[in-house]
């Protein structure tokens, strides 16, 4: 069995993806080419120097890097852009592929409403997740000299609570930049 067919060296045991689709815009497009090659062998613009015998050390990498040159390089033949612009398309397609596949087992799911259709199978309706959120009062201290202490309390302000239960602690961060005043010291919520 060839490495190209071989499908399972992409969805081994334990991996956190599966990978159904074997290639990319270039080699789409180098495969593409090759066919309509042998098709058409008067269209110059397809024919190009075989690839190498793989039992050269260096063949792989020198074949690599033709094929990507082939696909970035810029050519005057209306037919090679359209056959870029088709492998370009199916790579697009098949990520996608790849995407919706994944998402429709629980172990490879990333999508909060993906994962909630499958375990809805089993009649169980999950909420989704939200953040935590608290209520604080800044208590500023008197300035100098009876002055009255203001000022701008910066973004990321970390306060900590920790659980009566020993649970882990949980830390609440400002997310924005707050105005401070100490004449506020006495307003209560």
């Amino acid at each position: 069995m060839s490495d190209r067919k071989d499908l399972t060296r992409w969805n081994r045991a334990g991996l956190s993806r599966f990978r159904y689709v074997d290639g990319n815009a270039v080699t789409y497009l180098e495969a593409l080419r090759e066919t309509l090659a042998e098709q058409f062998p008067q269209w110059n613009a397809l024919q190009v120097t075989p690839p190498p015998e793989a039992d050269e050390p260096h063949a792989n990498s020198e074949y690599l890097r033709r094929i990507q040159a082939q696909y970035h390089g810029e050519r005057q033949d209306y037919g090679w852009e359209i056959a870029r612009s088709f492998a370009r398309a199916c790579h697009v397609l098949t990520e996608h592929l790849d995407a919706y596949a994944n998402e429709a087992y629980l172990g490879t799911a990333t999508q909060w409403d993906n994962v909630r259709r499958i375990v809805e199978m089993l009649d169980y309706h999950p909420a989704p997740p939200a953040s935590a959120s608290t209520a604080l009062a800044l208590v500023l201290k008197e300035g100098a000299a009876g002055t009255v202490a203001a000022g701008t309390v910066a973004a990321g302000l970390q306060f900590k609570y920790t659980p009566p239960e020993g649970g882990a602690p949980v830390i609440f961060e400002t997310l924005e930049d707050l105005e401070a005043d100490a004449q506020l010291n006495d307003l209560r919520p």
